[in-house]
């Protein structure tokens, strides 16, 4: 058996891109704000646009999702969430120079925008440009240290390229902030057992079959 064969054979792990509107898209739509650096910034003037073109993504209509990323960007050119959104949809239609183009407007709107350093660390993950993938992820991670995301990607590039150790830290702080997604403990049993540690696997495994009973 090809020795990474176990690898390509673990449970894919949900770390889709942020579709944001107050960074995140499962807050509250009403309340965009024009960065995503905390409750004091101003509202974003295309609020309304970025929501509908939210609640377009959410329901896979990605070329109507665009268009009204479009209006917002009409409305406020210097609205990043509107560009991170865009670039995540460009992204999903494997449009990646364009994609890129829209993450890199938006952090240079707002460098402190984690969620488009995640999801432009995603993109360059996607075409195996690892070096700048991590890079990526290291700062999501220093500017939003509660988002998951960045974590579990960055661990998994650090599977591919052996570094067990590393890749258990990350699945290990992914598990604290999202303990119930058995996916994560399966990723983590294969680092233990390339270590050699069998029974932090077998724990592992063990936990992950009681999350996906339910």
């Amino acid at each position: 058996m090809n020795k990474n064969d176990s690898f390509r054979h673990l449970p894919a792990i949900k770390t889709l891109g942020q579709v944001s509107c107050c960074f995140a898209l499962a807050l509250s739509l009403a309340s965009c704000s024009g960065t995503t650096t905390g409750p004091t910034q101003p509202k974003d003037p295309a609020t309304a646009e970025i929501k509908r073109g939210v609640e377009l993504a959410q329901k896979g209509q990605l070329a109507q999702a665009i268009a009204e990323f479009d209006k917002a960007i009409k409305v406020n050119p210097r609205s990043s969430m509107a560009y991170n959104n865009r670039g995540l949809m460009l992204s999903k239609q494997k449009k990646v120079r364009q994609a890129l183009d829209d993450y890199n407007e938006a952090i240079r709107i707002d460098p402190t925008y984690a969620g488009a350093y995640s999801n432009r660390g995603s993109l360059y993950d996607d075409y195996r440009m690892h070096k700048e993938a991590k890079n990526d992820y290291d700062k999501a991670i220093s500017l939003n240290p509660q988002n998951s995301a960045p974590f579990v990607n960055r661990a998994q590039i650090q599977l591919k390229e052996g570094q067990f150790d590393r890749a258990i830290a990350d699945f290990s702080t992914a598990i604290e902030l999202i303990p119930n997604d058995g996916a994560l403990y399966r990723y983590r049993a294969y680092a233990y057992e390339k270590q050699g540690n069998k029974e932090l696997a077998d724990k592992d495994k063990q936990k992950a079959d009681e999350l996906e009973k339910h």
